[in-house]
């Protein structure tokens, strides 16, 4: 917990754009602990993380596919990589 809480800071920055925020929660709060905790694990990068949490919820990876995308670096294929942080 004290790695979640050093890794997002501000949890205000993975809510969604300012229209929706009224009635959406922050994908964090989205996603279960296990995931969190695997993300944490493996994606340093914080927009990296920012887009598996997206796909994840978009897609509703379990959190043995949530690995398998991160070992495959499905975030690279979708052009999403350290240097767009």
């Amino acid at each position: 917990m004290l790695a979640f809480a050093r890794a997002y800071p501000e949890p205000g920055e993975f809510s969604p754009q300012p229209v929706a925020k009224s009635t959406a929660y922050s994908l964090l709060w989205q996603l279960p602990w296990g995931h969190h905790a695997l993300l944490l694990e493996k994606v340093k990068p914080v927009e990296e993380r920012r887009w598996y949490i997206a796909q994840t919820l978009a897609q509703g990876w379990s959190r043995a596919t949530l690995m398998l995308m991160i070992d495959s670096q499905a975030h690279q294929r979708q052009g999403v990589g350290a240097s767009s942080a």
